[in-house]
């Protein structure tokens, strides 16, 4: 093992291991990040802040970066330290410590079991200095879907459509595009729920019922790409107004997502934004055309 990790380091020499903590493009290393989130652990040292509550709680500590929007701690054993404590990342490095084990018995039979060992062991050490590990749980059997269509759209204060109102150019709606990695970053305003028309058959049908005429407030989402099927779908602020009652019952529990509230900072797209903002998070996940 010592023998690999020398060669590893002949390889790729001391200069390439020191720019590993280093992000090109802002001012700061990861060291300075671990630095930051050393007075975040203590707050909940046995079982943590929370899954996936970095992001949220990075900015309230952060010294450096101030223009970036840092989503991850860049060394998932930080990360699952902080967001489940001494209990999480006892679990993670077991979980780690069973793959290893099992990989190990296996890469005595052949080169090709070998070499996959080699690979767990280089994305074990990467996670010291990346987020690999925070890659969304289905990439363990799928792919990312670079260059995906997202065709995105949704009312607006007044709980109107683009195609209600008398309007040349789109509005609340757009299509994008997958990075390179699979995903997306989209800006807009924060979706409100609104009441469906009742001035028509539709109307005089839920009047003769119990039903509830309103739909929570809620972003929609038609998503493409060579190869799949087509998945048209929608996202549900969580905590809001009429998800018991949607009309048109399309609410489901996997489709609700939290609305995470920010004071003023740095955003997702990179952006300073002056006023406290919202964001959500979700992975599409779409599937194979059948052969």
């Amino acid at each position: 093992m010592l023998a690999l990790v020398a060669l590893g380091v002949g390889w790729i020499g001391l200069g390439g291991i020191v720019q590993s903590f280093e992000v090109r493009g802002v001012r700061g290393s990861r060291l300075d990040l671990w630095r930051d989130m050393l007075p975040m652990v203590p707050r909940f040292p046995v079982f943590g802040n929370g899954w996936n509550a970095f992001a949220t709680a990075y900015p309230w500590y952060q010294t450096v970066w101030k223009t970036e929007w840092i989503g991850e701690a860049h060394n998932d054993y930080l990360q699952a330290l902080f967001d489940g404590g001494v209990v999480g990342l006892a679990l993670v490095c077991g979980l780690l410590a069973l793959v290893f084990r099992a990989a190990f018995a296996r890469a005595r039979r052949s080169l090709v079991d070998l070499g996959l060992l080699g690979a767990l062991l280089g994305l074990a050490l990467h996670e010291l200095v990346d987020f690999g590990g925070q890659i969304p749980a289905n990439a363990a059997t799928g792919i990312a879907l670079a260059g995906a269509v997202l065709d995105v759209w949704q009312a607006d204060a007044d709980g109107a459509y683009e195609a209600q109102l008398e309007v040349d150019e789109a509005r609340l709606r757009a299509k994008y595009r997958a990075r390179e990695d699979g995903t997306y970053c989209i800006r807009s305003i924060v979706p409100l729920g609104y009441a469906i028309p009742m001035d028509g058959p539709v109307g005089d049908l839920i009047a003769r019922t119990d039903i509830s005429n309103f739909r929570p407030s809620h972003i929609h989402f038609l998503l493409e790409e060579d190869g799949y099927e087509r998945l048209v779908t929608h996202l549900f602020a969580e905590g809001t107004d009429h998800l018991e009652d949607d009309v048109v019952f399309g609410t489901k529990a996997e489709l609700v997502t939290p609305f995470v509230h920010h004071e003023p900072g740095p955003a997702p797209d990179g952006t300073t934004v002056d006023v406290p903002f919202v964001t959500a998070h979700y992975d599409f996940v779409l599937q194979p055309t059948p052969a």
